[in-house]
């Protein structure tokens, strides 16, 4: 990647720390054909063919607020984290296609309508989860969580649908449930 590029990357990256964002990561959609973890239908760039590069944002949940569930403390903290999560991606999105010219959408954090629907069938139309592996974030735990060096599995995703040339963040072997520690 050219230095034009890895200055735009700056540039979002700061954008979504700017709006809240803890962790910031990106990868090429080419990972999902390299490491085949789920069906092809639900790979980024057969749902939407222009679609280049994503870039995952994560803010965490609180070990306290967590230790109340379940209780409207924890289900305060869980809503209010997936609105920030909108907005953050909703302005991240805004900036990337009006400021900087590139196509961009987010997909939601959560795309259920209800608790009904995910009960009656779990696949979601696009996983956080694995693009945050794809994009180095942390490794994917045994219920379908991921689990990142900064906040264990006490993560919330959302992710950026983009055609920006943004440079893939390393994604080594993640083998992160021995290195988190409960703090």
């Amino acid at each position: 990647m050219d230095s034009i590029d890895k200055e735009l990357k700056q540039e979002i990256i700061k954008k979504a720390q700017d709006l809240g964002a803890n962790i910031v990561r990106s990868c090429s959609v080419s990972k999902w054909e390299e490491l085949p973890i789920q069906e092809p239908e639900f790979w980024p760039q057969n749902i939407w063919p222009w679609v280049k590069n994503v870039i995952v944002l994560g803010i965490p949940l609180y070990i306290p607020m967590i230790d109340t569930t379940p209780s409207m403390v924890y289900q305060e903290l869980y809503n209010t984290s997936n609105r920030v999560l909108d907005d953050i991606a909703y302005h991240l999105t805004n900036y990337i296609t009006t400021k900087r010219g590139y196509r961009a959408l987010y997909f939601p954090r959560d795309c259920y309508f209800n608790i009904e629907v995910l009960m009656d069938n779990s696949d979601a139309a696009f996983s956080h989860v694995v693009a945050a592996y794809y994009a180095g974030m942390g490794s994917i735990g045994d219920s379908h969580n991921l689990i990142t060096k900064e906040f264990g599995p006490r993560i919330r995703l959302v992710s950026i649908l983009t055609d920006a040339p943004i440079p893939p963040d390393y994604a080594g072997k993640q083998h992160l449930h021995s290195l988190w520690k409960m703090p």
